[in-house]
């Protein structure tokens, strides 16, 4: 058997090169948020109250406007209380009447939502405020100097 030895760069050797080179330049977009910029905004996004429990008719009388609200996990402010509103309380139910569901709502309860505005990080990929991720369906627990719950984002308005 007769060893060959290598002489130069082969054409296999520069198509190996190109390849490692585009993976890396690859990794380092994706490493940077490619061309997701992150910039400061006013955001502002609806916590609903009682989406899981029940909350206790005139809840909402007790949530104070401009309250700072804070992520009842962390403790990090996460906005300030700019609106709050009410809707009833009802659950889908067979109307033997009817023959159909119908939506009926619970005496005595309550959904409320709270709006809160808040200055956040905005890119094409998350809302961040202070470590604190914005995004639909999120669960979160609020806590302000008037009231505390349990609810989940359902609108979200980057402006």
């Amino acid at each position: 058997m007769e060893n060959k030895k290598r002489r130069g760069i082969r054409p296999g050797d520069i198509i190996v090169l190109v390849v490692l080179a585009a993976l890396v330049a690859g990794a380092v977009w994706v490493a940077r948020g490619g061309e997701a910029v992150a910039h400061t905004a006013t955001v502002r996004y609806t916590v609903e109250l009682g989406q899981r429990t029940r909350v206790a008719a005139g809840f909402h009388e007790h949530v104070a406007l401009g309250d700072a609200v804070f992520d009842g996990v962390r403790g990090n402010f996460i906005g300030t209380v700019v609106d709050v509103y009410v809707l009833p309380f009802d659950i889908a139910a067979f109307d033997e009447t009817t023959g159909q569901m119908a939506n009926s709502p619970i005496a005595e309860q309550e959904r409320v939502y709270i709006v809160i505005e808040t200055y956040a990080a905005v890119s094409a990929y998350e809302i961040s405020a202070d470590g604190f991720h914005i995004a639909v369906g999120r669960p979160v627990y609020v806590r302000a100097a008037s009231f505390a719950g349990d609810g989940f984002i359902v609108v979200v308005d980057a402006g």
